[in-house]
């Protein structure tokens, strides 16, 4: 078949999908997220004129005080080569979030492939490594196992090879230890793996390059690859940038200070929903 949405972490992104922060109003109700949310907007502004700049088309979802988290449209759906798999949210305040994406994702003619039934799944979790590998994270706190094990099967009932991971609760998702720089290369903190999952992937034939545990937590591994070589990474992340630029990569660096803070990232804030075929 030809794939018309996503088929890996690497290939050129076309479109992708994101939601400026909710402003939160005088006495309303809702958490506040950020610290300051006027300063979170305006680096969310400047991603998408990046992701414009370098030729990514972005539909942004319309921001809701209701919805204060859904500014991480990683979360609330994952985009595979077949359509949209709709996530079943483990953080309840963030459940109203799958509809809302399901229905904007079909807006844009993307369909639904699958939807979560058993236990909880966030799109964080899921990492289409390359064309028929793919890897789900869990720890029991925003992705289950049981979950995991469910949509591990409709990956391989289309024949692919899918791994699930358990990582530590330390972190929200697997996308905070593992980036995908290319076909054969990744980013990890192999410190928040277990030893026989770093094994797999030397297996399939990946080049493994290690960041240690501080740098994971300082968003080092939650890069977006946009494609032909270039990865939009964490400005303050010097450590990760660093590597990246000695491994040959373009780095383009985005401050988003405020969602880091709230233990999101770039890689979160951004949902890619059509990729050229790695």
């Amino acid at each position: 078949m030809r794939h018309r949405y996503c088929d890996s972490e690497y290939g050129r992104l076309r479109e992708a999908l994101l939601c400026p922060p909710a402003e939160m109003g005088p006495g309303s109700d809702e958490p506040e997220v950020f610290a300051d949310t006027r300063l979170a907007a305006e680096q969310h502004r400047e991603l998408v004129r990046v992701l414009q700049g370098e030729g990514v088309e972005c539909h942004l979802i319309s921001a809701h005080k209701s919805r204060p988290y859904q500014c991480y449209t990683r979360d609330s759906c994952a985009v595979t080569p077949w359509g949209l798999l709709r996530t079943r949210m483990g953080f309840g305040a963030r459940e109203n979030e799958p509809g809302i994406v399901e229905r904007y994702a079909m807006s844009l003619g993307i369909p639904l492939w699958k939807q979560v039934t058993h236990g909880t799944l966030e799109g964080g979790d899921v990492q289409i490594l390359r064309s028929g590998l793919v890897v789900i994270g869990h720890n029991g706190v925003r992705t289950t196992e049981d979950a995991a094990l469910q949509v591990k099967s409709w990956f391989e009932e289309c024949g692919w090879t899918c791994r699930v991971v358990g990582y530590p609760p330390t972190l929200r998702h697997i996308d905070l230890a593992l980036g995908v720089l290319g076909r054969a290369s990744l980013i990890c903190c192999r410190e928040m793996l277990e030893l026989e999952e770093v094994s797999w992937l030397a297996e399939k034939g990946y080049t493994i390059h290690e960041l240690p545990a501080e740098e994971c937590l300082n968003m080092g591994c939650n890069i977006l690859n946009i494609g032909g070589g270039t990865v939009i990474a964490h400005a303050h992340s010097e450590r990760s940038n660093e590597l990246l630029q000695r491994l040959g990569l373009r780095v383009i660096k985005v401050n988003v200070s405020e969602f880091a803070a709230d233990l999101g990232g770039i890689h979160c804030l951004v949902q890619a929903v059509r990729r050229e075929p790695a």
